[in-house]
């Protein structure tokens, strides 16, 4: 019976010793986890957010240009950084709201987004639905 017990005492000894392998393959998956977690939860890395890839410093000096277009009642109109053109000219918010009550209803603006900062596109957004207008966001 000697050898049964040693025989068991190795067994057991064997089993512990996988054991402590397993402990720091399971803590070291376990960080990695966390940090993969993390990341997400602070938008770093895979790739989940919904912009096109081309990355522009909102600090820069952009352009947007709004331009008329010759068909019907229809407006074009670009936002680059905080910045309004229309007919290759920068403009201000009030001088494209009065451009788009001239034309009356059934009006169409086509806005091109250049890089524009968020604050600018919602201001447009907002004066076009104020003046029951109709709008187009396209991406450069």
């Amino acid at each position: 019976m000697g050898k049964k017990q040693e025989e068991k005492k190795k067994k057991e000894e064997k089993k512990k010793k996988r054991k402590h392998r397993l402990l720091p393959f399971l803590i070291l998956v376990l960080l990695l986890f966390g940090l993969l977690v993390l990341m997400n939860y602070l938008g770093l890395g895979f790739g989940g957010g919904k912009g096109s890839g081309k990355s522009k410093d909102s600090n820069s000096e952009k352009e947007t240009t709004i331009s008329r277009s010759s068909v019907g009642n229809s407006v074009s109109v670009r936002v680059s950084g905080s910045d309004y053109y229309y007919n290759d000219g920068k403009v201000t918010l009030k001088e494209l709201e009065g451009t788009i009550q001239e034309l009356g209803d059934n009006v169409v603006v086509t806005i091109t987004d250049d890089g524009a900062i968020q604050n600018a596109m919602e201001a447009l957004t907002d004066m076009i639905g104020n003046n029951k207008a109709d709008y187009v966001i396209q991406s450069q």
